[in-house]
């Protein structure tokens, strides 16, 4: 018999995974409205990224510190090799320098 407590973490668990995903799926649109001409879609297309990671991450009970949410390709090394988009999210990983690079103008005022 499974104790309350175990079920009520499951629970939790499912539901910031399905977060997650709604998250990516959020952030995606947003890209399919802005264009690809908008900088801010970049943005969003990192965060569709990162959300989906995190999705994978908890699905794999990996704990991923908060610090590290924006490290796409630590997060990534740390699925199992057997996880099928190991490999497909590792080619995506380098969109973890839209998370803040380009999110703020440069020291000097440039954008």
């Amino acid at each position: 018999m499974i104790s309350l407590a175990k079920a009520c973490c499951c629970v939790s668990v499912e539901r910031s995974i399905a977060s997650h995903l709604r998250l990516a799926l959020e952030a995606a649109e947003g890209v399919s409205k802005l264009g690809l001409d908008n900088h801010f879609a970049a943005y969003l297309a990192q965060q569709a990224v990162e959300q989906i990671v995190l999705a994978l991450a908890l699905s794999e009970a990996i704990h991923v510190p908060r610090a590290q949410h924006h490290q796409l390709d630590w997060i990534v090394r740390q699925l199992p090799e057997t996880n099928a988009a190991r490999n497909i999210l590792a080619n995506l990983t380098w969109v973890e320098a839209y998370a803040t690079t380009y999110r703020y103008p440069r020291p000097s005022g440039a954008m």
